[in-house]
């Protein structure tokens, strides 16, 4: 992956609820139906070379973005920290981002890179 012009990693649950041609949800409907669950995804021996963020996880309130490993992979060239908002149980192992940068951590837990936790 190279020359990333946002996020190399983006999940993102906040967004419209309606599907490319569908109906979206009306004020009646049971909008949780209609809400992604990220989870259980691993990324396993990438790298990426200039990205603006290495990674972008926003999840919601009561349906974090959660479950995922990053094992192997490698981020040069980066401009901005990681974000994660509404995340948990995110495991990063032998791992490498370049430079390092500050993250943004809100609502999140059990976030670890390389052994250590990222608060």
């Amino acid at each position: 992956m190279k020359n990333i012009r946002e996020a190399a990693v983006f999940f993102q649950s906040g967004y419209a609820d309606r599907s490319a041609g569908g109906r979206g949800a009306t004020d009646t409907d049971d909008k949780s139906k209609f809400y992604p669950e990220w989870s259980n995804f691993t990324f396993r021996n990438i790298t990426c070379v200039n990205a603006r963020k290495a990674v972008d996880m926003t999840g919601l309130k009561g349906l974090p973005v959660h479950n995922i490993l990053f094992d192997g992979v490698s981020f040069y060239g980066v401009r901005e920290g990681m974000s994660f908002d509404y995340a948990e149980d995110i495991t990063f192992q032998n791992c490498i981002i370049t430079p390092a940068k500050e993250n943004e951590i809100k609502h999140a837990k059990n976030i670890k890179f390389n052994g250590n936790p990222l608060e």
